[in-house]
């Protein structure tokens, strides 16, 4: 196996995997900025997350990965914004990557979410490569 590939398959082990910082609930970062939480199901509330990004802003914005316990980031990674003018409550699930490492080995691991913005009605995910 050359260094490229080698390297290439501890990158992608590196960024769609292990998180170090332990997981918190979903519920846990919801409470912790005031929303409404009765809006989402118990499983919802209970499930460990990881490797997320927030925004406090309003609307408030969250993107994360469900943690399963496997210590890869596993999709889909989840979005929710909250409008906390309008109440308005939206949530996604971003699937298939189809991100490619160096242009050339596929991933389907978007990595951990950085930042998350919205401008100008849509919403921006920095991910690490």
């Amino acid at each position: 196996m050359s260094k490229t590939i080698s390297f290439a398959a501890f990158f992608l082990l590196f960024t769609c995997g292990i998180a170090s910082v332990p997981a918190e609930t979903l519920e846990d970062v919801l409470r912790d900025a005031e929303l409404p939480v009765p809006r989402f199901s118990a499983s919802d509330l209970g499930a460990k997350i990881t490797s997320y990004a927030i925004s406090r802003e309003d609307p408030f914005l969250l993107a994360y990965y469900v943690d399963d316990g496997s210590g890869l980031l596993r999709p889909p990674l989840r979005v929710i914004r909250y409008d906390r003018a309008t109440g308005s409550l939206r949530r996604t699930d971003l699937r298939n990557a189809n991100a490619l490492f160096q242009g050339e080995i596929q991933m389907n691991c978007l990595g951990s979410a950085l930042d998350i913005r919205e401008y100008r009605g849509f919403i921006y995910i920095d991910t690490h490569d």
